[in-house]
């Protein structure tokens, strides 16, 4: 009796150690990573456009970049959800989708753990929802993406908003010697915001888009430049602009461009690939990155 009750405790720690890893900092052995990806409604995971079955599910995967698409049962109804995402050896990936009828309406997140070489701690955070508010353990920090150096180990509340936006609350815990990247994405619940943009007019804030100047790239040796999520060349790549191509700058920060890659996409390239062509009306920069 009392060797079943040890064997019976040894499983409950298992599964509260598995529990906490998948949260945190998962507690694998190998040189391979982990993917973990839950979905509300169920919806099925492709990996790189194989199917790897409904949520949630939690894998062992090779560490590398993957393209992971979040299809419902239901197309018309809900939409569908499509990241680059990257899985780094022993740690995890962490992707949580609440799905709506339309992309702006759905919300999700994307926590990923990278090895540093010392043992300092890093924390960044960047939102694809303009003007999104940072806010760590309840202290205003300013607007996303920002990173920060050196933070305190242990959890950390994060809370973002927008106006027009269902504000998002992540719980994460901050190791030392990891860096923890948390993207993210807020839903869309005054219909309001977008019929005024869709109309013409502005909401109340700006006159312009934010945007101050053009830019034109110049990467003549592989004949395209990298757009990463944060200004610097750790940061995800998560498009690519040819060379000779123009794009529209909004922020410049320690030698980076925020630029719009796509429509409604935006990222960092490095601003020693890119020269000034064009200055327009706008304002103040903000903080930003990628090459």
């Amino acid at each position: 009796m009392k060797k079943i009750i040890i064997i019976i405790i040894g499983i409950v720690l298992i599964g509260a150690g598995i529990y906490f890893g998948r949260d945190f900092l998962p507690k694998l052995t190998s040189s391979q990573g982990e993917l973990h990806v839950e979905s509300q409604p169920e919806t099925t995971v492709f990996v790189n456009d194989e199917n790897k079955e409904k949520t949630p599910i939690t894998q062992k995967i090779d560490p590398g970049q993957y393209e992971v698409k979040l299809v419902p049962d239901d197309q018309a109804a809900i939409s569908t959800w499509q990241q680059s995402v990257t899985v780094n050896p022993g740690t995890q990936t962490f992707i949580k989708a609440l799905l709506g009828d339309t992309s702006t309406t759905s919300s999700w997140e994307v926590i990923i753990l990278e090895k540093l070489s010392g043992n300092e701690t890093e924390l960044s955070v960047s939102s694809a929802t303009d003007a999104s508010e940072l806010y760590i353990n309840g202290n205003f920090k300013g607007t996303s993406p920002l990173s920060f150096q050196d933070i305190a180990e242990g959890e950390h509340e994060i809370r973002l908003t927008a106006p027009g936006f269902a504000e998002k609350k992540i719980k994460v815990n901050v190791t030392q010697g990891y860096k923890l990247t948390v993207r993210t994405q807020l839903a869309l619940v005054d219909e309001s915001q977008m019929t005024q943009e869709q109309e013409g007019e502005k909401p109340a804030q700006a006159e312009d888009d934010g945007a101050l100047g053009t830019l034109l790239i110049t990467s003549p040796t592989t004949g395209w430049l990298r757009v990463r999520s944060e200004p610097t060349t750790s940061g995800e790549e998560v498009g690519r602009i040819d060379d000779g191509e123009k794009v529209t700058y909004f922020t410049d920060k320690d030698g980076w461009y925020e630029v719009e890659y796509e429509e409604g996409k935006k990222g960092w390239i490095s601003g020693d690939y890119a020269e000034k062509v064009e200055e327009t009306n706008s304002s103040q920069n903000s903080t930003n990155n990628n090459e």
